[in-house]
């Protein structure tokens, strides 16, 4: 069975992705490396700081972004909490 990652967490491996490996993203946003990857891998959620400057990372190097995370950074710029997906 697949597993869908949350909007966070796509964010985190996008933004890894960007950034080339784990190691350099969280150089880039000053965090333990070891968070990054408790945030890629789901075992928590980022903070909205952090969620906020992985999207900023994506849009600086997409020419798209899927609707579900631009609506999740937005609320997090309002300082609310991410709604839980219907059927999840």
């Amino acid at each position: 069975m697949k597993v869908k990652l949350s909007i966070r967490q796509q964010a985190v491996r996008r933004a890894a992705d960007i950034a080339g490996e784990p190691r350099r993203l969280a150089r880039r946003l000053r965090v333990p490396l070891d968070d990054l990857l408790g945030w890629a891998n789901g075992r928590e959620q980022p903070p909205n700081a952090v969620f906020l400057a992985c999207v900023d990372i994506i849009l600086d190097n997409e020419d798209s972004i899927d609707g579900e995370l631009l609506r999740d950074a937005e609320e997090a710029r309002d300082g609310e909490e991410p709604q839980p997906k219907k059927g999840s």
